[in-house]
């Protein structure tokens, strides 16, 4: 019995490598560091209001990017089925641009028309002091669908195991809105902290663009 376990467990060693679980190991903590600085770029703006603006400013704050992130359900659902949907497509580049591109145009149309609907719900319903922060929504919403966008691209370079710079894109959108938060809070209060999560999603794409990392 013994000897017939040891022949079956020699059939299988060879499946286990060390090599392999240390490259499982490298993604990993890539892919980890940069979903946690992901986190931070997304409640980094809403930690600072909570902590250094108030309780009125974080329920007025608060409000009006829960409007706006309607946006995120919608893109975190078709997200899901992004990279799926783009295996299939494997060396036909042309129709994952064109799927990249309608994509964006649907969700930078949604996210408008999304934020359009919670104003008007904001107007008819909510007290007059939200009334003068209704330009938040379209803010949050449209940088939601930003973020989507980058979303499709990250599903690409993941798949391409273009880990590396899946994290630094995330390094990039994190320090981002955390530099602009500082900057842009004392000039024009909550409105500069939704343009710093709007411009923190908006450089990470910049740069995908200038660097020409898409084509590559």
């Amino acid at each position: 019995e013994f000897f017939h376990n040891k022949i079956k467990l020699k059939k299988y060693i060879p499946l286990i490598s060390f090599k392999v679980y240390k490259q499982g190991y490298d993604r990993g903590k890539i892919l980890s560091v940069g979903s946690f600085l992901s986190l931070l770029t997304e409640k980094f703006d809403r930690l600072f209001v909570y902590t250094f603006m108030g309780s009125s400013s974080a329920g007025l704050y608060g409000t009006m990017y829960q409007f706006g992130s309607l946006m995120l359900v919608l893109q975190n659902s078709i997200s899901r089925a992004w990279i799926p949907y783009i295996k299939e497509l494997e060396n036909q580049k042309n129709k994952v641009k064109k799927a990249i591109f309608f994509t964006s145009l649907f969700y930078i149309i949604v996210s408008i028309v999304i934020a359009t609907l919670a104003v008007i719900y904001v107007f008819n319903f909510l007290p007059n002091e939200y009334h003068d922060y209704w330009l938040i929504i379209y803010i949050i919403s449209v940088s939601y669908a930003i973020d989507g966008i980058l979303k499709l691209l990250n599903g690409i370079f993941i798949l391409n195991e273009q880990y590396n710079l899946y994290t630094r894109l995330n390094i990039i959108s994190a320090i981002t809105n955390i530099i602009l938060v500082i900057i842009f809070y004392p000039l024009i209060g909550l409105y500069g902290i939704a343009l710093s999560t709007f411009f923190s999603f908006l450089f990470p794409l910049l740069y995908i663009h200038k660097s020409n990392h898409y084509e590559k």
